[in-house]
């Protein structure tokens, strides 16, 4: 397939994953706070209808997510995710029935810029899936002991509880974003039946379905501007080492190039930070499942 289709496939993905955060998002906020990673916090979202419509956006964002790896690299694909903020906008302006500032806007350009920068400096090269994956194993588990580690942090950190549950969030996704093009790149070749027979696609559903737990924590423990940055950042940073170190991925290499790579990169990040860190208050208002936060009166009150 062509660039263009890739290309095309990623920037839809993109806009569909950004529309089912902002849902996402809105329906665990609103759901009974908990401890711990919970199960019982899922069932209490399995009940919203925002958030099964944002779970049906996904499911046509993975779609088409496949669709750009089956013909693109990680390179490519994972930094075109983060457009999908441009498109958080307008979705969370309709929840919130408010308008976003120009400032707000002006990020969202400097992002689309520096994206698009980011693309043309590191002109990457398409790779291939390898035959023999042990270097995919051997950073997923790295990448999961990196995880594993975070999650105790945050378990005893509550002020950056919603950050470090979305940079958990961000490396999963991220390492999914590898293992689909793994299962891809298997299920497509000459003996596509492997599939079934070897680990990819079944460490890809493991690691898949605890992003999207994590992920559905981190939005519950805090507003949007402290999870999504993370997420939005490590994500493709992730992806793109995977791309390079397992799928023998090229970015340009010259000093130049690497340092408007790193320049721009850099400034992606930092719009992503100020889109998110200019969403307005998010308190937890009284939820219908929630339990009445006010102390009981004493007996004999008035």
């Amino acid at each position: 397939m062509s660039l263009l289709v890739t290309t095309t496939a990623a920037t839809v993905s993109a806009i569909t994953y950004a529309t089912a955060g902002v849902l996402q998002h809105r329906a665990a906020r609103q759901a009974a706070p908990g401890r711990g990673l919970q199960l019982g916090l899922m069932a209490r979202l399995l009940a919203r209808p925002l958030w099964l419509a944002g779970i049906a956006l996904d499911v046509v964002g993975l779609a088409l997510h496949a669709v750009a790896l089956s013909s693109g690299s990680l390179v490519i694909v994972q930094p075109l995710l983060v457009s999908g903020l441009l498109f958080a906008l307008p979705a969370s302006a309709v929840l919130e029935h408010r308008r976003h500032s120009r400032a707000e806007w002006a990020w969202a350009a400097v992002l689309v810029a520096a994206l698009a920068g980011f693309l043309v400096a590191s002109s990457p090269t398409a790779g291939h899936v390898p035959s023999d994956s042990d270097r995919l194993a051997a950073f997923t588990l790295c990448g999961a002991a990196a995880c594993a580690l975070v999650v105790v942090v945050a378990s005893r950190s509550s002020r950056y509880r919603a950050a470090l549950l979305g940079a958990v969030a961000g490396i999963a996704y991220g390492m999914t974003a590898a293992l689909m093009k793994a299962a891809i790149g298997i299920g497509t070749g000459p003996h596509p039946a492997a599939l079934l027979t070897t680990w990819p696609l079944y460490l890809l559903a493991g690691v898949g379905g605890t992003a999207l737990v994590v992920n559905q924590v981190a939005y519950q423990a805090g507003p949007l501007a402290a999870s999504l940055p993370p997420i939005t950042i490590l994500d493709p940073v992730v992806a793109i080492i995977l791309g390079v170190a397992v799928f023998d991925e090229r970015l340009s290499t010259g000093a130049f190039a690497v340092a408007l790579e790193v320049l721009t990169f850099a400034v992606m990040a930092v719009a992503t930070v100020e889109l998110a860190r200019r969403s307005p208050a998010d308190p937890v208002l009284q939820k219908p499942d929630s339990p009445d936060p006010s102390p009981p009166s004493p007996a004999g009150s008035a």
